[in-house]
């Protein structure tokens, strides 16, 4: 019911976003969610700032999206990197949820774990990682 999208801009800077989503159709929520209210979907922005950030979108692909340009899409280890970094640093009544997000993942046969596991050590998510079950992954 949710789409994250990353911001890539100088400084965090959300305003040129804001600009762009205000409009009657999507309503504020808060600095970065807000909710079309014509279809009831949130769409939650999520500021990059660290380099974990910019590794998953720098290995995001781009799809094309009929009536628009493309988009990037994070790869299955962009995204695991990013619920990695939730699961550590983000709210912790959501941590359950991420936990199952990236066991669903795990299932990817062709996960790139040699892409994940320098992150996991280089940004500390470690306990994350170590709590994620998942068949063949490799130690951090």
């Amino acid at each position: 019911n949710d789409v994250d999208i990353m911001i890539v801009t100088p400084a965090e800077d959300l305003t040129p976003v804001h600009r762009a989503l205000s409009t009657p159709r999507y309503s504020s929520l808060n600095e970065v969610t807000f909710q079309d209210e014509k279809t009831g979907l949130f769409l939650d922005l999520i500021p990059v700032v660290d380099d974990a950030q910019r590794a998953a979108f720098d290995r995001a692909s781009v799809a094309p999206i009929e009536g628009a340009k493309g988009i990037r899409v994070l790869s299955p280890e962009g995204l695991c990197l990013m619920l990695l970094r939730e699961a550590t640093y983000g709210d912790a009544s959501r941590r359950g949820r991420r936990m199952v997000d990236l066991e669903s993942l795990a299932t990817d046969r062709d996960l790139d774990w040699a892409f994940l596991v320098p992150w996991v050590k280089r940004m500390e998510y470690r306990e994350a990682y170590r709590d994620w079950k998942a068949e063949g992954k490799p130690p951090a």
